[in-house]
């Protein structure tokens, strides 16, 4: 489904010829994508300066910002919603105002769950509790909300993610999440490595992931509750689509196990598993490892949380 981003006049058409190629679109053969593709463009392009018109009014400020993006993400629920058009109950435009609407809020609300807002946020009501205790001044949602300016909703989510900061201790790191960084199977050499590197695990988690792809990964592997948290609820938690949270997951793994190869981490400590005794040996350093241990020990004491 391509999208163009230009109306022209030629483009535009009357309210009844919408609403026909909405139903002729309807019509086609799904297999013919072709022909699909071509009718969707002819229609989008019908009713762009529309949407535009909805996101614009409703959403001044992101639309300014991120208009494409939200251009798009209407573009995208039009599309899905369009089997559901009865020509019987009225004009196309009206039909997908809904649509448009709705999309438009969903970007918000995933956009207002990004790392960069959140970290914002975060750093805003930590520095305000510390002002708070130091003036001994008792505070909760609604006093941090007042001193800090932000919404009731995102100091509640904030406290949340600092309780996680605060109370996650990845002394046993669950095998599933060290299977996917690494490449190593669930398995009695897993869970070693997971309980030997475990600072290592902690300090990657916290200094290379945002905000919001660090919660996903502690409630996806169960970090704090010890149970695997399914996608669909942490999406109900982050108040985003599980396709979102998905990608997210997916990044973000990728980007610790980056991160703990760039570091060099897990390289000079080579585990393998006994024959016979299924116990778990070392292979011994060299002296050229024992000098980068050292570095890496360095490092992570400087910046371990």
């Amino acid at each position: 489904m391509g999208i163009n981003s230009n109306v022209k006049k030629s483009d535009e058409l009357k309210t009844q010829e919408i609403n026909e190629l909405a139903v002729y679109l309807n019509s086609l053969d799904p297999a013919d994508k072709e022909e699909r593709d071509f009718a969707f463009e002819k229609l989008w392009l019908a009713v762009k300066r529309f949407v535009i018109s909805i996101l614009k009014s409703r959403y001044p400020t992101y639309y300014t910002k991120h208009f494409e993006e939200m251009l798009d993400c209407a573009a995208l629920d039009i599309f899905l919603e369009l089997p559901k058009y009865d020509i019987n109950k009225g004009a196309f435009t009206t039909y997908i105002s809904r649509i448009v609407a709705h999309a438009g809020q969903k970007f918000v609300n995933e956009y207002s769950n990004t790392s960069a807002y959140y970290g914002a946020a975060i750093a805003k009501i930590k520095k305000a509790m510390n002002a708070m205790e130091k003036e001994s001044v008792k505070f909760d949602v609604h006093t941090l909300s007042e001193r800090t300016g932000l919404p009731i909703t995102t100091i509640n989510t904030c406290l949340e993610q600092i309780h996680f900061s605060e109370t996650v201790h990845l002394d046993t790191i669950p095998a599933d999440f060290l299977s996917d960084i690494n490449g190593i199977d669930n398995s009695p050499e897993a869970k070693a490595l997971a309980k030997e590197e475990a600072i290592s695990i902690r300090k990657a988690i916290e200094n290379a992931l945002p905000e919001d792809a660090k919660r996903i990964v502690l409630l996806s592997y169960g970090f704090e509750t010890g149970e695997p948290v399914p996608d669909a609820r942490i999406a109900e938690i982050l108040n985003i689509n599980k396709a979102t949270v998905r990608r997210k997951l997916n990044t973000a793994i990728r980007t610790l196990g980056a991160s703990l190869k760039r570091e060099q981490l897990f390289q000079n400590r080579i585990i393998r598993q006994e024959i016979d005794s299924q116990e778990i040996n070392f292979i011994p350093k060299t002296a050229p490892d024992e000098i980068e241990d050292a570095k890496l020990f360095m490092q992570i004491n400087t910046s371990i949380f």
